[in-house]
């Protein structure tokens, strides 16, 4: 059997729908040889996600996923390989983790504000890890019944420019890469076809990464080539990941987007040992 990686993954943990090792097991229903948990500004899921990657021969890449900000543009940073326990990473997740929760009270107070009957408790019980996140506002909104979908709460109310929302505390792209090599893992810029425009790249990648995000469901073919000729201009391991969250993501399936085991290992041999 070939040997496939999804190198980007999110479970219970931060924002998925499923729990790390319900996330391993899915993977080892497919076929699929390697993941790597990548949730957001948290490491919590690891250890669930190691040991069931033993019970069902799946290898799981500790990883994790920041967000920073570049020129008002979100520029998110995967980290792939990385030690947990390693430098001040697990201190600055905390302050990254309290940030999260002040900004989810401040936009349950606005949707009450809108008339809207909602209230913590009814988002607390989508909770399963230390992170809460817009996703787990938009279910509850559909929970009791204000929007249909997880789509239409954040079309409605809780994108960038609508009436809920808050902006969130973001680490500079200089910070989060600095975050996941004092963890001694390789910094990967994370789907960079969301940006405005490629251009951006131009000064982005002049820092310190090992890899670029190529292989993505929101990359429509033109931005994969570029991409790939991007990565080997700069000389950047060209990873692929899914973003897989649950299934309320069109075209974000687990293992969707994967890539071969020679982009896993160059990718570890990039790792800041």
């Amino acid at each position: 059997m070939t040997f496939t990686a999804d190198l980007h993954v999110h479970s219970t943990a931060s924002d998925g729908e499923l729990s790390p090792s319900e996330v391993v097991a899915k993977a080892a229903s497919l076929g699929i040889a390697a993941i790597a948990l990548t949730d957001h500004d948290t490491v919590d899921g690891q250890q669930e996600a190691q040991l069931a990657g033993i019970q069902y021969g799946v290898q799981v890449i500790a990883g994790i996923e920041l967000s920073a900000e570049y020129k008002q543009n979100e520029v998110h940073v995967l980290g792939y390989f990385i030690q947990p326990n390693q430098g001040s990473l697990k201190s600055k997740l905390e302050q990254l983790q309290q940030s999260r929760h002040k900004r989810a009270l401040e936009m349950v107070q606005k949707l009450q504000s809108l008339g809207i009957n909602l209230n913590w408790n009814q988002v607390k019980k989508y909770l399963q890890g230390s992170v809460v996140g817009r996703p787990h506002i938009a279910r509850a909104l559909v929970d009791i019944g204000s929007v249909r979908s997880v789509q239409e709460a954040f079309e409605l109310y809780l994108k960038k420019g609508r009436p809920a929302y808050v902006p969130r505390y973001k680490l500079s792209p200089q910070e989060a890469i600095a975050m996941i090599h004092h963890s001694k893992g390789a910094a990967v810029m994370a789907h960079p076809g969301q940006l405005p425009d490629l251009s951006y790249l131009d000064e982005l990648l002049q820092l310190d990464w090992q890899g670029i995000e190529v292989f993505h469901p929101d990359h429509n073919h033109e931005t994969i080539l570029n991409l790939q000729q991007i990565a080997k201009k700069h000389n950047l391991v060209a990873t692929g990941g899914s973003d897989y969250h649950g299934s309320g993501r069109k075209y974000h399936n687990l293992g969707a987007y994967k890539v071969s085991k020679d982009v896993v290992e160059t990718l570890k041999m990039r790792c800041q040992f």
